[in-house]
């Protein structure tokens, strides 16, 4: 059996960030990272682009705070990266970084067991570049599950697909049936409201497809779309949600972090404070609105969003494209279709309306497996790592929720006025992940042997993936100082009930789903490894300026450099 320090099990941001980061701490360790694709990327890899897919950020909020994305990898100030730009960014940083040669692609983890004294086999199968499998299995020190939230498509099975007889495929597949779909096809059905869903309509309709949109009456309706810039000082959206005075406007649990609890409590525990909150919420949700102009046609109305923008998170869709999105609704090319699909028929959508719809091919954005795509060992240990859907244990969980709740509630009674949904919750729902500070399972927290990077949604996927890699390295190093394990469970709990209240229209209840949240998460986890938390040079700067990637230059060896003092 091959033994190594550390497996890495993904090739995207959090998973490079992670390998690169345990590195640059542990020169000479064996890392080895798995990846189920041919290239790095995660959903940036070669495969998994196509033509018009873009960033939702700009340049300059796209990259590591170390490695800049200049004007040689192809981008322009101002303007969202290509796919093939992406690409190209994560293969250059393999190999500054010399991460090749820990990198092994077109290998499938099967499995992950826990064993004696703490550490982890990882079985995984490799495809050779002819199609022979191999057999590979890791006795490994320590584990990052990197896989990512969007790796596994969630398939559907809609009643009479066998039937379809029309190219019918989840939206990740998009770049193996573009070419084919746009040579052949007049009419294509598109269904979900998220991101993946917009792109697919923009794709196909920017080529002069006609789409049928359709958004399902029983799911969550359409998301938020914002423009890249807002107000009329035309500031970036992304930097709004990285300046730390905004920061303040959201009800944040750990918001004490960044040193700013007195201001805090203002805005939400007293009248004044909640008036400044709703009408700071108003404001930015009439830009949206204005910007957008839903009301101002019958197709673009059905695209507003079923409730308020307060109550979403990282799911808005960054009207990322060269053309405008909207013009293809009111043109006629684009027609949204509020409803439930039935069945499906020979190249045809039958909706529970009635109404038939003809589709020479059929999109879902259905979503995707929220868990990693392989199975944890022994049998019952999905509890312990606090995995989405893992089984409860009902007496202590309800009460350990229900005090948390109560805690939420006190301290930002805004959250208790939940939106009402067009269907009812189930009260079956499975549990969200809960892992202390979004990394560490809280009954394994004292093993230090195995984290989980990027099981969260942001705006700001580098900054997150960095600053989780040097978190996650100096916990498994033991630089993190822990709490008790009755601390680590109460927090833990405390943190993922917040975020289902706060972005409870978003995924707030199945991950952490962060907007504004960004910085003051950031400055709990510096705070925990004795790193400077506040970068600016003034305080003016330091509430008023937007914080970007420059800021965290440096981070690693700062952090190196405090724990060689230690």
């Amino acid at each position: 059996m091959e033994s190594a320090e550390l497996v890495v099990i993904g090739a995207g941001w959090h998973g490079l960030a992670m390998a690169r980061t345990y590195l640059e701490c542990h020169a000479n360790a064996k890392v080895v990272i798995l990846d189920s694709q041919d290239t790095v990327g995660g959903v940036w890899a070669k495969e998994r682009i196509f033509p018009t897919l873009r960033t939702n950020n700009l340049l300059g909020t796209y990259e590591f705070s170390d490695f800049p994305m200049d004007d040689t990898f192809g981008a322009k100030a101002g303007e969202h990266m290509t796919g093939p730009v992406v690409h190209g960014y994560f293969h250059r940083f393999a190999e500054q970084f010399d991460l090749y040669r820990h990198l092994r692609f077109r290998t499938k983890v099967a499995s992950v067991e826990h064993v004696e004294g703490g550490k982890w086999i990882v079985t995984a199968l490799q495809k050779g570049e002819s199609g022979e499998k191999k057999s590979q299995t890791i006795l490994t020190d320590k584990l990052a599950v990197a896989s990512g939230l969007t790796s596994q498509p969630l398939e559907q099975d809609y009643r009479g697909s066998t039937d379809f007889d029309a190219p019918l495929f989840h939206v990740k597949d998009l770049p193996v049936h573009q070419d084919d779909v746009l040579r052949t096809a007049k009419r294509v059905a598109v269904v979900g409201g998220s991101k993946f869903a917009c792109d697919a309509v923009y794709a196909f309709a920017s080529a002069g497809v006609s789409v049928d949109w359709i958004l399902r009456k029983s799911g969550h309706g359409p998301h938020w779309m914002s423009p890249p810039y807002v107000t009329r000082l035309k500031l970036r959206t992304e930097e709004l949600v990285t300046t730390r005075a905004l920061s303040w406007f959201t009800p944040c649990v750990w918001g004490d972090a960044d040193g700013f609890g007195t201001v805090r409590r203002f805005l939400h525990g007293t009248r004044i404070g909640g008036w400044m909150v709703d009408a700071f919420w108003r404001f930015f949700q009439n830009e949206l609105e204005t910007r957008n102009a839903y009301d101002k046609h019958r197709e673009t109305a059905k695209l507003k969003p079923w409730t308020d923008l307060f109550w979403h998170g990282a799911s808005i869709s960054m009207l990322n494209y060269p053309t405008d999105f909207f013009e293809h609704l009111r043109q006629g090319t684009v027609k949204v279709h509020v409803d439930d699909i039935e069945m499906l028929s020979n190249k045809t959508v039958h909706l529970s309306s009635g109404e038939a719809i003809p589709a020479d091919a059929f999109v879902y954005s259905s979503g995707w497996v929220k868990k990693p795509p392989f199975k944890f060992l022994p049998e019952g240990i999905d509890s312990k790592l606090g995995l989405y859907g893992a089984p409860k244990d009902d007496a202590d969980d309800a009460a350990a929720t229900r005090t948390a709740d109560e805690e939420i509630f006190r301290r930002f009674p805004r959250l208790k006025d939940q939106p009402v949904r067009p269907s009812p919750s189930d009260e079956r729902t499975p549990s969200p992940y809960r892992l202390y500070r979004a990394i560490a399972p809280p009954a394994l927290i004292h093993e230090r042997s195995i984290v989980f990077c990027g099981y969260m949604q942001t705006f700001m996927t580098p900054l997150m993936a960095q600053t989780q890699a040097l978190w996650a390295t100096a916990y498994l190093d033991g630089g993190v100082r822990l709490p008790s394990s009755e601390e680590v469970h109460k927090e833990t709990m405390l943190h993922s009930q917040y975020c289902r209240w706060r972005c409870s229209s978003g995924r707030g209840g199945e991950f952490p789903d962060l907007v504004f949240d960004v910085v003051p998460y950031v400055d709990m986890l510096f705070n925990d490894m004795g790193l400077k938390s506040r970068r600016k040079r003034n305080i003016v700067a330091e509430c008023f300026e937007p914080y970007g990637m420059a800021d965290y230059r440096g981070v690693v060896d700062e952090y190196r450099t405090r724990s060689a003092a230690r």
